[in-house]
C-alpha cells in the first residue's frame, strides 16, 4: 500500500538540539544536528565559531572542528496545524469545570501544607521558647552559686 503524501496535519514541528523546544528558524548544522539558526549563532560567538556539538574533539584532544554561519543549511519549516477549536458548548463547560476541579485540588493541597508547616513553626518555636527559659534559668543559677562562692571566700570560710 502507497505512503499517502505529507500534509501540513501529519508534519511535526522541528526541535532544537539545543534547547528541545520547537524551532522558528530552523536550520542543518554539517553534523547533522537541526537547531534554531538565532541561537545556534548565540552559541557559536560565545564558542569562537566552533560546532557545539562536535564531541570528538574533546575526547581525542584535538581542535574543535570551525563551524561558519554560511556552513549552516536553512530548513524549510511548515508549522504545526492549531489545535482544533473546542466544538461545542457543554465541551467548553467540561474543559472549564476539569480546570476548576484541578485548582481546587492544588488549593487543597497547598492549605493542608500551610497548616502543617504551621504546626512545624508552633512546634519550633515552643521548642525555642523553653530552650530560652532552660538558659535564662540556669544562667541565674550560675549567677547566685557565682555570688554565693564569692561571698564564702569573702568571709574566710574557704580552703
Amino acid at each position: 500500500m502507497p505512503e499517502p503524501p505529507a500534509t501540513t496535519q501529519n508534519i511535526l514541528p522541528l526541535t532544537c538540539s539545543l534547547t528541545g523546544l520547537p524551532t522558528l528558524n530552523p536550520v542543518l548544522t554539517p553534523s547533522g544536528h537541526i537547531c534554531d539558526r538565532n541561537l545556534l549563532l548565540t552559541k557559536l560567538s560565545e564558542n569562537n565559531d566552533t560546532d557545539p556539538f562536535d564531541q570528538s574533539a574533546s575526547a581525542n584532544g584535538t581542535t574543535p572542528r570551525a563551524l561558519h554561519p554560511d556552513d549552516l543549511l536553512p530548513i524549510k519549516n511548515i508549522p504545526p496545524k492549531p489545535p482544533a477549536s473546542v466544538g461545542s458548548f457543554p465541551i467548553l463547560l467540561q474543559k472549564m469545570q476539569s480546570e476548576v476541579d484541578g485548582l481546587l485540588l492544588e488549593l487543597y493541597d497547598t492549605r493542608k501544607v500551610l497548616e502543617e508547616t504551621r504546626r512545624e513553626l508552633s512546634t519550633a518555636l515552643y521548642q525555642n521558647d523553653a530552650a530560652v527559659r532552660v538558659i535564662a534559668r540556669v544562667s541565674m543559677e550560675r549567677d547566685a552559686a557565682k555570688e554565693q562562692l564569692a561571698r564564702i571566700v569573702a568571709e574566710g570560710g574557704g580552703v
